[in-house]
């Protein structure tokens, strides 16, 4: 990324505040580079996030009404199987 404003070493060592040293269309630069970054980090990791999601609901163990094999089939949760499962993928 190219900067409108020159720094030298000297000057970015001691400053406090960067931001002061800048001008508005270098910061306007990198806060755009920063939400493109931010953004495609955040698509890169939406499967695991659906995966996460339909894994935390599997792990609360809340009740759901069931559909398959039949209607109102068995909804039964085993807290110790699932307290094993998680024991032993830690």
């Amino acid at each position: 990324m190219k900067f409108d404003t020159e720094l030298d070493f000297h000057t970015l060592q001691n400053s406090d505040n960067l931001v002061e040293q800048l001008s508005e269309s270098d910061l306007k630069k990198i806060g755009e580079q920063v939400c493109k970054g931010y953004q495609i980090d955040y698509d890169s990791v939406e499967p695991r996030r659906d995966v996460l999601a339909r894994s935390l609901l599997i792990a609360k163990q809340i009740k759901e009404r069931k559909s398959t094999p039949w209607e109102g089939a068995s909804d039964v949760k085993h807290p110790l199987v699932m307290q094993a499962v998680i024991s032993s993928a830690a």
